[in-house]
């Protein structure tokens, strides 16, 4: 008899009838359909069998948690942002960023376009985008508090608002994600606001892609995106 709390999955393969357990996370374990079927063919005709794979689920959820980088580690990988950036080529860059009046003189030239600095006792990181233009805009990194629990971000925006975020979990050293704090006034708003930062950095440290996710109406508009190149 089937454990009435199982989430059961049936597939019928010829004369074969198999019943699989799966607890379903989707952060934390997905039932690959190929391997499932494969195992259906291999198995004797008129054979049934009960597979439970929730005895897999402890060691998934560890390998996840493993996975995850602790928060004081996510800020280190922000500290690794520090320094001057020029915007890159206008062949490098995407979509309306390209035409934007604010930046189209900068492509390809030594002006910085992007500097993060290190401020508050090496506590903080500043970004610093499109200095000296009418589009400048700053962003504060920071630890949420003492512990670390959380990094977060307040995004002065030349919206003329200033929505604040916190790391994602799925940030690593080469793609740092900040989603827009839901316990905010904004980040639940209709107003036109940035809703996601995602800073993706090449592998040798020279070449900085960010993205702003624009959202209105409670939807996603479309991304602000820029590619810098590390100053020499």
């Amino acid at each position: 008899m089937i454990d009435p709390t199982w989430t059961p999955a049936s597939i019928l393969h010829g004369n074969t009838y198999e019943v699989f357990r799966v607890i379903y996370s989707t952060d934390v374990f997905s039932v690959d359909v190929g391997l499932i079927m494969n195992i259906a063919s291999k198995i004797t005709t008129g054979l049934c069998i009960s597979i439970s794979i929730g005895w897999l689920l402890p060691a998934a959820q560890s390998t996840f948690a493993q996975s995850q980088p602790e928060p004081r580690q996510i800020y280190e990988w922000i500290k690794q942002l520090e320094g001057e950036w020029t915007l890159s080529s206008v062949d490098r860059q995407e979509g309306g960023t390209k035409t934007h009046p604010s930046v189209v003189s900068l492509f390809g030239t030594e002006q910085v376009a992007m500097n993060f600095k290190l401020v508050g006792r090496e506590s903080t990181v500043q970004e610093d985008l499109l200095p000296g233009t009418e589009r400048q805009m700053v962003t504060m990194y920071h630890c949420q508090d003492s512990a670390c629990s959380n990094v977060k971000a307040t995004h002065y925006c030349a919206k003329k608002n200033q929505p604040e975020f916190l790391a994602s979990r799925k940030s690593s050293s080469r793609e740092l994600a900040f989603e827009c704090d839901m316990s905010t006034e904004l980040c639940q708003s209709w107003d036109g606001h940035i809703h996601r930062i995602t800073h993706q950095l090449s592998d040798d440290g020279m070449h900085l892609r960010s993205a702003y996710a624009n959202y209105l109406n409670g939807e996603h508009i479309n991304d602000t995106i820029f590619h810098f190149d590390r100053k020499q």
